[in-house]
């Protein structure tokens, strides 16, 4: 990538985070079969949270998901640890999973570029059209292929239910 073009696309992350508290960068699937994935930019320096990753599905839906956990951020949740969640999408569970920070360095070029350093995250994961996840046996293979593709987990599967943290 030309010096200027992404020196213009970090000033334009840059701006967003100013603005809104965050950014959502895309990064398109690979001819290899690579999935394509969305994370937030800028969590770490708004709420003090790690960024959040979506993985395998269409860009379009991953920057709703991720912009309504921003918002979610901003009510006092947090997703730090292995939490479900039924506030992302109404009445319908998400979870999330803390990343193993070594398997990030090849998936957060343009976020270490613009936090200036690197930086927590979380994946947050879909369930299959009959509720299970990638880790449940029943799971449809497409789904957990898919989402689990690029990264290593750290701790426990999720179980608890993620709330407010009220001050």
């Amino acid at each position: 990538m030309e010096p200027d073009l992404r020196q213009r696309i970090v000033q334009k992350i840059r701006g967003n985070i100013r603005q809104y508290g965050w950014a959502v960068q895309g990064v398109m699937a690979e001819p290899d079969g690579a999935p394509g994935f969305c994370y937030s930019i800028g969590f770490t320096e708004t709420f003090g949270h790690p960024e959040v990753y979506t993985v395998g599905f269409h860009m379009d839906l991953c920057l709703g998901l991720i912009n309504e956990v921003g918002e979610l951020l901003k009510k006092g949740y947090e997703f730090r640890s292995s939490v479900l969640c039924d506030r992302v999408i109404r009445d319908f569970d998400v979870a999330f999973r803390p990343l193993v920070p070594a398997s990030l360095s090849d998936y957060n070029n343009v976020g270490k570029v613009v936090l200036g350093k690197p930086f927590e995250a979380v994946q947050m994961f879909l369930p299959d059209p009959n509720g299970a996840f990638p880790w449940d046996d029943d799971c449809d293979p497409s789904y957990s292929q898919m989402q689990m593709a690029l990264f290593e987990y750290e701790g426990e599967l999720p179980t608890d239910r993620s709330e407010p943290k009220l001050n």
